[in-house]
């Protein structure tokens, strides 16, 4: 059921997706003109219909592919009059889901009221929280993500992780909505457990159990953080002390150590002091440290009663740097030792652009995947390429649109086709009654299954 909805403020212009195509290079600029032209010579209060009637009946299916982004005509026809004709690549699609420390307050909020999917979507999942735990949580957690200034701060476990999950699943169903068919999934930390939904490992319902055991028994685990640190691991081992550990290898010279905050304390004074740039990664607990032992322990009587399943999708494990096979997919142990677990982000992604060229889309906030994806040779060499569809960090309504619709464009100019769903006009799509929405709660069975091997090699 459809929640009623903040309106969004009246004098923020909507960004339209604009599409272009041709059969050849000057086919597609020849297309770019003629919309100029109608452009020019519309009223600017017609910018929506006219784009809409292009995208409609004119955007076509060339190889040569363009896109812009824009809120008014003057706007439109200035970026088109930029616009360089490039052949698509047609990569396959590799969908990335950020983890803990990528959170902050109103994370794709800007979305919310006013693309369908993603609202019914987030709907959805606030339904499941409401079902698993109870409508006054449901209800908070909604606030607080809603809200510049959330009563529970945004860092805290019980807000970052059930957020990321429910941020992350309404905007892979984005994509699914807008036709793009994934063909490889890796998660970041809590982002593996996104990706498992995704992949239909475990059904919605009981990632939510999941994350909400884990906001329910953080408060007895032993207070704790999270460093990044801009070295290899390998450089930052002789200063770890006690039960400070390598937490994450997000890329060759970016370490995330975590533990206890005495101890994590010690350890940022002493790399500090040996000149090594260290910062604080949002976080309340050590995750992926053995200070997370006794969390790691308590899930397992969540996961006993989960059955899980073999991916449909191919699902790289950053905890073994490999396709996840049969044997850890259904291993309750496995996922629940996640939190106690180094993430082996570089790795698992050296592993997956072995396998071939890719478009990585990051579904999460921050950006964080693609910026550390970009430092790969694979993207550096034009190989593989990455699409955020969010911004990299807080800021309006407006960002997260324009960020979420430049994505569009960059999947359309790729060689993907694209449905309505990813250039229609939001605001006369909410402004309408809205249709029914009774989305499957198990994800996977919207997503085509490539048949992932079910056996390790």
């Amino acid at each position: 059921m459809t929640k009623q909805l903040e309106a969004a403020p009246q004098d923020v212009p909507e960004p339209l997706l604009i599409l272009l195509s041709g059969y050849s290079a000057d086919g597609l600029m020849a297309n770019r003109t003629e919309l100029i032209n109608q452009l020019a010579e519309g009223p600017p209060e017609e910018f929506g219909g006219i784009v809409a009637r292009w995208n409609q009946e004119r955007a076509g299916d060339g190889e040569w592919r363009a896109a812009v982004v824009a809120e008014t005509s003057a706007a439109a026809i200035e970026r088109l009059e930029s616009v360089v004709a490039h052949e698509a690549r047609n990569r396959v699609v590799a969908v990335l889901f950020p983890g803990q420390g990528s959170q902050h307050v109103r994370m794709a909020a800007g979305l919310y009221g006013w693309d369908p999917v993603f609202t019914a979507a987030m709907d959805e999942y606030f339904d499941v929280i409401r079902k698993v735990t109870d409508v006054a949580n449901a209800e908070l957690l909604r606030a607080d993500w809603l809200s510049a200034d959330p009563v529970v701060p945004i860092h805290d476990v019980s807000r970052s992780q059930p957020l990321l999950l429910g941020v992350e699943y309404a905007m892979a169903r984005c994509l699914v909505e807008w036709g793009v068919e994934p063909d490889a999934l890796l998660g970041h930390s809590a982002g593996e457990v996104v990706a498992s939904v995704v992949a239909g490992v475990f059904t919605l319902d009981d990632a939510v159990a999941v994350m909400a055991h884990r906001a329910g028994a953080a408060p007895k685990q032993p207070p704790g953080g999270m460093l990044g640190v801009a070295a290899p691991a390998q450089r930052l081992v002789p200063f770890l002390t006690g039960q400070v550990t390598i937490a994450a290898v997000n890329s060759p010279r970016q370490t995330v150590l975590a533990g206890p905050d005495a101890e994590l304390g010690a350890v940022a004074e002493a790399l500090t002091d040996n000149g090594f740039h260290v910062v604080t990664v949002p976080s309340t607990l050590g995750f992926h440290s053995p200070a997370m032992e006794g969390l790691a322990r308590s899930s397992l009587d969540v996961l006993a009663g989960v059955r899980l399943r073999e991916p449909d999708i191919a699902l790289y494990s950053a905890y073994t740097c490999d396709l996840l096979y049969r044997d850890k997919a259904l291993d309750p142990w496995f996922w629940a030792r996640q939190v106690m677990e180094p993430v082996l982000f570089w790795p698992t992604l050296n592993r997956l652009l072995a396998d071939g060229e890719f478009l990585l889309v990051e579904t999460g906030p921050g950006q964080g995947l693609v910026t550390a994806a970009r430092r790969h040779r694979s993207v550096i060499t034009g190989s593989s390429a990455v699409v955020p569809m969010l911004p990299a960090g807080p800021g309006d309504l407006l960002g997260d649109r324009r960020a979420f619709c430049t994505a569009a464009g960059r999947v359309w100019s790729e060689g993907h086709h694209l449905t309505a769903a990813a250039w229609s006009s939001r605001e006369l799509t909410m402004s309408r009654p809205c249709r029914p929405v009774t989305p499957p709660t198990d994800l996977a069975s919207r997503l085509p299954k490539p048949g992932v091997p079910s056996t390790s090699p």
